[in-house]
């Protein structure tokens, strides 16, 4: 199940450099991200993924891979498409059309995707400036809300596809939640290797940048407001769950 109980964790919105670590700005009021929830470690790809995390039959497996397939093929959630109204918990408790998850203070899901060249530099996206939240700012190398009843990671295969035009396998970093405008937000964080992304969605997107991890982390503490809230909070908790903020190749 991707539902996981989760504590609160608060966002970060300035880092240190040192160590390779981002901690808050010195603040009484801060606390450092944690990892919550429960840690998948393994790279989930199609059938390998859903048969050990599912451990049924092969005809069943088969069936889940082509939801699977199903569900990669849907468009990314519109104002008016139904996503997960969550507890505080994370348990699924019915649904939101997704424009108005602020209006009704509903808590909700979403999840972002960390691409990393073999370089090890990691993959920044501008948003368009036609978008309705944080527009020009810097974010995640994929992000995006889930469909009603979809799971993070198809949702992390759909967006990586959808933005990126990727299909690398992806590993799964664990769920954190962050408050969002007077609600919960429970994010899913994967990572992946990709060193040839393109921009899929131009009217998303507004440029695409691989950037060395020390160099966002200086750059963060230096100007704050170009990174979206969500991205300072999922790097600092990949920096929390993992040690530093890095892919990885080891699939074992």
């Amino acid at each position: 199940m991707e539902d996981v109980q989760t504590s609160v964790l608060l966002a970060a919105n300035t880092y240190a450099s040192g160590a390779r670590r981002m901690t808050h700005a010195q603040s009484a009021t801060s606390q450092d991200c944690q990892p919550t929830g429960v840690r998948a470690t393994g790279w989930q790809g199609d059938g390998h993924h859903l048969a050990q995390r599912a451990r049924v039959t092969e005809r069943v497996v088969s069936a889940s891979v082509a939801n699977d397939r199903r569900r990669s093929s849907l468009p990314r959630p519109g104002p008016g498409s139904l996503i997960d109204r969550v507890d505080d918990l994370n348990h699924a408790i019915g649904t939101v059309p997704r424009a108005k998850v602020f209006d009704e203070g509903a808590n909700f899901r979403t999840v972002h995707v960390l691409v990393f060249n073999h370089s090890g530099s990691v993959l920044l996206q501008q948003l368009s400036a036609s978008r309705d939240r944080s527009p020009l700012q810097w974010g995640s190398s994929v992000a995006g809300y889930l469909h009603a009843g979809e799971t993070y990671y198809e949702a992390a295969r759909r967006r990586l596809a959808e933005e990126l035009g990727l299909r690398t396998p992806l590993r799964r970093v664990g769920v954190t939640m962050m408050p969002d405008d007077g609600v919960k937000k429970f994010v899913g964080v994967y990572t992946t290797i990709a060193d040839s992304p393109h921009i899929s969605e131009p009217d998303h997107i507004a440029q695409l940048e691989f950037v060395p991890p020390n160099v966002v982390e200086a750059d963060i503490v230096e100007d704050p407001a170009r990174y979206t809230d969500t991205l300072k909070h999922v790097l600092c908790y990949v920096i929390t769950v993992q040690g530093s903020l890095e892919g990885t190749d080891d699939r074992s």
